[in-house]
């Protein structure tokens, strides 16, 4: 028995499952998260150990080598890639593409076991942390700019920042809130080297006093005389700068005791400044939030938009939400549902005209059917409404309709013909069933290789085959069983040859105006059948012609391909990155003037722009790969979510790099290379064209990299051109004498460490408060301005007043 005799015979059935599959559907689409991205893995891991202070060469030789010789092991490592920067190393590992997922979370669990069997790391380098790379985990959905827009302070913008950040990781759904922009408090401690010399103390001591006093010891327990057990714990954390102040340092042969604040004073403030942020112009710390795997976009958006609401700020702070994905995925959904509209509105009308009213209904209802039965299926193929789902909707929606069309033209064909309406069904959708099923199955398999790409790329592209497959096999069922049920009740029951006049002008003027069309379309039909055929024959008498004419088509086609543009992963944005680099000796201060002449040059255009953070001390590269240093800034450029801007982003893109284009050629000064870019779509697969320089020397490789970027500024049409070494800043190089050393007692190590104290201080602890308070320690000749000052630079007392080098 086929499918089309069982359904006619099994219409109850049929319906039943028309409901279920309906109602699963529906059930589905509540359920099945929405992203902006496929929540895949990259394939790949990321290590960063960061040591404070380091020269990359010290990185390279006392971090990342020896983190690499232990990497070498571990099975499952297809390639490594290390770059060490000052005071940071970062190892990016790639694992074989053909690892299953329990393979690989077996090599990351070797790869965890080998890092901590390095363990003669420097004492002040921290602990290196491993991450999986994934969707969720490197990108944000949304970020909250906490803005301090009415000059209350950092300190208050700090603390309702740390506040908004422990409250948005209690939402459901949120994975983490990162805060950027925001400095740790810190007690200074500014030792007078005159006077600590008076004392016969040194820096290293000093340090070393203050780490053994900040901190809370258990003392034990013990049992009073009601043989009650009572804990004993020693608290000597600092809580307040003038609890440190009053720490003893020393104690003299005559019993008096030298305190810290004899020696130092003691200032409570911020570390360092290493960046800056700001948005729209004002001091701010941006939040950024990503989401679970598996959780819904909008809905977490939602939910951090309803809590921002409710939040009550300070007076003079403002939390702004930016670079909200979840509106760039409501308007995909919005193009995609008034796309399905106006075409099925399209197919419903011509239908109408051709095979009538009922009949275009029935076809019609193929395609909520297959996008509702297809939502079922997304859980098996474990899947979610992203950006690849929605353009497989949108590129399978013209197909839903074309089974269906054929099965209700031929069952119709039949009813004209006289037969009993349910043979005329059976036969009918008999006829093409075949053919129904090898359409289908051709177009399935043109999808199928895309399923066999490995790799994160492979991952991503997986999910366009495997919606529209979904789709096609539910338009199969829906038109070799559902519809043949279904034309008994509500398919047309007579031919509609317009011999009946007068039970035609029975009807209603809905009926007479319809009949009356679908004689016209008829006719303007017949018409184009009588021109078809008659150039057919045309065709079939110069066949030879014909021939060349199709030869000389095709090698018009094959030049003109070579013209397409090629973008694996298109799609639109709503936001655009702007990475700064600046000459290698600029230092963050520096950075932030020419980050503030390039806000002015968008001045001009800000009328296309909703906001612009800004953050000094970050940059990034082409890849979207996050760069540190002084030297670097990076603005984010959120602009209106309105058709014209979906349709062609690349309207405001061009309006930007015009304007900074225009504003470099004035004359800006500071701007060493610049990249506009928006966000990528789609896996990270690197730049569309890349060149790999191996050398022995760095110094070499630089130069052949010069070269190579000056040959491609040459090539039309390229852009973001850039190597991934860039030169560090200028070095004050300092070598021990070691016969003098020995006279004074120093030792290379002691040196090191005046070097490191007088430039960056040391932080020898952490106070223990929920305010999480440094301590940091230096002497009053840190921040030297030139060779010669370092050359005075207090390393030990030695029984002298001040041991030089």
């Amino acid at each position: 028995m086929s499918l089309p005799k069982f359904a006619v015979h099994q219409v109850v059935l049929v319906n039943l499952v028309f409901v279920v599959l309906i109602v699963a559907g529906l059930m589905a689409v509540r359920r099945t998260p929405v992203d902006l991205y496929p929540d895949i893995s990259f394939n790949s891991a990321l290590l960063v150990t960061i040591w404070p202070g380091a020269s990359t060469d010290e990185v390279e030789r006392l971090v990342t080598t020896k983190l690499e010789d232990e990497i070498r092991d571990v099975t499952g490592i297809k390639e490594w890639f290390s770059f060490s920067s000052q005071g940071q190393s970062e190892i990016n590992i790639e694992w074989q593409e053909t690892l299953s997922e329990s393979e690989q979370q077996a090599a990351l669990n070797d790869l965890r076991a080998a890092i901590d069997r390095v363990n003669d790391l420097p004492s002040d380098a921290e602990e290196p942390i491993l991450t999986e790379l994934s969707v969720s985990e490197v990108y944000n959905i949304v970020m909250i700019a906490v803005t301090d827009v009415g000059g209350v302070g950092e300190f208050a913008l700090r603390e309702v920042a740390r506040d908004l950040e422990r409250k948005l990781k209690q939402l459901k759904g949120v994975r983490k809130a990162t805060p950027r922009g925001m400095r740790d408090r810190e007690l200074r401690v500014l030792v007078d080297k005159d006077r600590a010399l008076q004392y016969d103390l040194t820096l290293p001591e000093i340090s070393r006093l203050i780490a053994s006093n900040n901190q809370n010891v258990a003392g034990g327990t013990f049992s009073n005389r009601e043989n009650q057990e009572i804990t004993v714990r020693g608290l000597g954390n600092f809580l307040s700068p003038e609890g440190l102040a009053a720490t003893v340092v020393k104690k003299n042969a005559d019993g008096t005791h030298v305190l810290l604040s004899d020696v130092a004073s003691v200032r409570s403030g911020f570390e360092r400044r290493r960046f800056y942020a700001r948005f729209n112009g004002d001091p701010t710390v941006i939040v950024g939030i990503s989401k679970d795997a598996g959780s819904d976009v909008v809905e977490v958006v939602s939910r951090v938009a309803a809590f921002l609401e409710q939040e009550r700020l300070p007076d003079g702070i403002e939390a702004t939400m930016t670079f909200d994905s979840a509106v760039y995925v409501e308007g995909m959904i919005g193009i995609l549902r008034n796309n399905l509209l106006l075409g099925v509105a399209f197919v419903a009308v011509i239908l109408w005209f051709t095979v009538g009213f009922r009949n275009s209904m029935l076809a019609i209802i193929g395609v909520p059917f297959s996008f509702l039965t297809a939502m079922t299926l997304f859980p098996v193929f474990g899947i979610t409404v992203n950006t690849m789902t929605l353009i497989g909707f949108i590129m399978v929606s013209g197909m839903l309709v074309d089974d269906a069309i054929i099965v209700i033209e031929n069952i119709y064909r039949h009813v004209e013909q006289g037969k009993p309406l349910q043979q005329a069904v059976v036969d009918g959708a008999n006829e093409v069933m075949w053919p129904v099923i090898a359409a289908i199955a051709t177009t399935t398999a043109a999808f199928l290789p895309m399923l066999l790409i490995s790799g994160t790329s492979g991952e991503f592209m997986s999910i366009l085959p495997k919606t529209v497959i979904a789709c096609l096999i539910a338009s199969l069922l829906e038109a070799l069983v559902v519809l043949p049920a279904h034309y008994l009740d509500f398919g047309s029951r007579r031919g509609s040859d317009g011999k009946d006049a007068e039970a035609v002008g029975k009807r209603s003027w809905i009926a007479r105006l319809s009949h009356t069309g679908r004689a016209w379309v008829d006719a303007r039909i017949a018409g184009f059948r009588e021109r078809y055929l008659a150039a057919q024959m045309r065709v079939l008498a110069n066949r030879g012609v014909f021939l060349v004419f199709c030869l000389a088509a095709f090698y018009g086609a094959l030049g003109l391909a070579q013209h397409v543009r090629v973008d694996l992963f298109p799609g639109g944005f709503n936001q655009i990155f702007i990475s700064l680099e600046a000459p290698t000796d600029f230092g963050v201060e520096q950075t932030n003037e020419v980050a503030k002449g390039i806000e002015a040059a968008l001045a001009p255009i800000a009328h296309e722009l909703t906001d612009v953070s800004t953050s000094v001390g970050q940059g990034m590269s082409a890849d979207e790969i996050p760069i540190f240093g002084p030297n670097y800034a990076l603005l984010f450029l959120s602009f209106p979510n309105t058709l014209q801007n979906l349709e062609d982003p690349n309207r405001v893109l061009n309006f930007v790099r015009g304007r900074l284009d225009a504003y470099q050629e004035e004359g800006a000064a500071g701007i060493e290379n610049l990249l506009v870019m928006p966000p990528r779509n789609g896996p990270p697969i690197g730049k569309p064209v890349a060149v790999r320089i191996q050398a022995d020397r760095y110094d070499v490789a630089k130069q052949l990299a010069a070269e190579v970027k000056r040959e491609l500024r040459s090539i039309p049409g390229t852009y973001n051109i850039e190597d991934n070494v860039p030169l560090g800043p200028r070095e004050l190089r300092v070598r021990l004498d070691e016969h003098r050393g020995s006279i004074h007692g120093v030792t290379f190590q002691e040196v090191g460490q005046a070097l490191r104290a007088s430039n960056d201080g040391w932080v020898p602890s952490t106070c223990k408060d929920p305010r999480r308070t440094r301590t940091w320690t230096s002497g009053s000749c840190c921040r030297k301005t030139s060779a010669a000052a370092w050359r005075t630079c207090w390393i030990s007392s030695c029984g002298r007043p001040r041991a030089t080098w």
